[in-house]
């Protein structure tokens, strides 16, 4: 539960600094990505 509420976050994250809905949606790649630089992997 808590990896899922940290992927979602970081989505959403990711989602507020693009412009559109659609578009604006990051992939799954992006998103893992994002998660391990926040984390210093």
């Amino acid at each position: 539960m808590d990896q899922m509420l940290r992927f979602a976050n970081t989505a959403a994250y990711l989602v507020t600094t693009k412009k559109g809905a659609i578009r604006s949606m990051p992939s799954r790649e992006t998103v893992e990505e994002t998660m391990r630089r926040a984390a210093g992997i």
